[in-house]
């Protein structure tokens, strides 16, 4: 009898060293699975950083931008260019201008502009 005791004690303890093994398994496991979380976590932290920080420069690139071209369209700064490039431009008299959305009573009158003569002659 004495053999079958020592057998039976045998299968226990490697019954035991299993339960054992798997649990420490998974302690590995969720701890290797914390360890991957927090890193994908700080990874995140890090490029909605990048992020803020990208659109913050767009933001401020747009503000620059949006006063150059609010400087551009100033009359003075239009008026300089053209007396830069020589273009002897001058503003419209007022019988050159026609204004759209005039209330129907009123229609503006539009300048008569020459009509060019065509050439209907037919080659020989």
């Amino acid at each position: 009898m004495g053999k079958n005791r020592k057998r039976s004690a045998d299968a226990v303890r490697l019954r035991q060293l299993g339960v054992i093994l798997l649990l420490c398994c998974a302690c590995a496991a969720v701890g290797g699975g914390y360890v991957y979380q927090k890193k994908v976590i700080y990874k995140l932290g890090r490029e909605i950083k990048q992020q803020e920080v990208a659109g913050e420069e767009s933001r401020r690139r747009n503000m620059q931008l949006e006063a150059q071209v609010a400087q551009l369209k100033s009359p003075a700064a239009l008026e300089e260019r053209v007396r830069a490039f020589q273009l002897n431009l001058v503003p419209p008299s007022q019988n050159q201008i026609i204004r759209v959305g005039a209330p129907a009573s009123a229609p503006p009158v539009a300048p008569q502009r020459p009509t060019a003569q065509r050439n209907t002659n037919t080659r020989p």
